[in-house]
This record gives structure tokens, sequence and C-alpha cells, in this order.
């Protein structure tokens, strides 16, 4: 059995491509009036930069991490409420992401390989994404999260 790695870019006609963001910068940190900050880590963050825009512009904070370093740096100053974390990184997975985490966030995990999903649940993920990621896929992820955090997130809708 082969398994090909599917793409991190929204399915086909979700979002227009948008210039991605800067890779390792906090892109809003937590403005006057946030409701979270989210972080993406991911070997290939800039994949992620039409979820990042949507949410920016309804005034979440975001971060993006391509690597454990960054991240942990990342967590430090913004304290995110909500990760978005890929499966497979160079040096270290997701899961050792998690480990090393002393923090109490919520995790969306996202990846191109469906035989994780069974982990990433034992270790109390809020969801599991598989790539490509389509846009209704992402909200309802988002919606999970709100609950899981209590964070009063904007109607799907308004994404």
């Amino acid at each position: 059995m082969t398994i090909t790695p599917r793409s991190a870019e929204p399915a086909e006609g979700n979002w227009p491509a948008q210039q991605s963001p800067d890779v390792g910068t906090p892109l809003l940190g937590l403005p006057s009036g946030a409701r979270a900050n989210i972080t993406f880590i991911a070997a290939a963050p800039d994949l992620f930069g039409p979820y990042v825009s949507h949410l920016q512009d309804d005034g979440y904070g975001v971060s993006l991490a391509a690597d454990v370093r960054e991240a942990s740096t990342q967590a430090e100053a913004l304290c995110p409420d909500l990760v978005f974390l890929d499966v497979q990184m160079p040096k270290l997975s997701g899961f050792d992401v998690l480990e090393l985490t002393e923090q109490d966030v919520a995790v969306i995990f996202v990846t191109a390989y469906d035989q994780y999903a069974m982990k990433a649940f034992e270790v109390h993920a809020v969801d599991y994404l598989l790539k490509p990621i389509g846009r209704e896929r992402f909200e309802a992820a988002l919606e999970r999260a709100k609950k899981r955090i209590g964070e009063r997130m904007p109607p799907v809708q308004e994404l």
C-alpha cells in the first residue's frame, strides 16, 4: 500500500489565493479585542495562508511556526489558546511537540496521513484534519475548538 501525502492547500474554490504571511513572525499577537491566539505549527506553515488571513481579518491573534524551536518561542510569547499542529515535521513529530509543551492548549492535528487519527484522539486532540482541508471542514474544527476552550468565536459564516 502506498501512502500519498495530501496538500495543505484549501480545497479548490474555498478561499482565494492570497499572499502568505512570513513564517516565524507573530502576525497579530493579541490585539485589543482579539478573541483568541491561534498558532499553526507545520513543516510548511505558509500553506495555511488563506486560513490565517481569514482568522486575522476576524480579530484573532495568529502566528506561524515551521519548527519546534519557533513554536516554543511563540508559545511563551503568545500563549496560544489553539494550536493547529502538523503530525510529521522534521526532527520531532506533532506528538513529540505535545509532550514537550507544558501549557494547557487545545490542539487540532493537521496531516496528510490518516493512520495517526486514533493516537491524536488518545492525546485529547480537538480534531484531526486531513489535507487538503476544505473550508467547511476547517470551520467545523473551529467550532469544536470553541466548545473546548470556551472562547467566543464568530459564527462560521463570518469567517
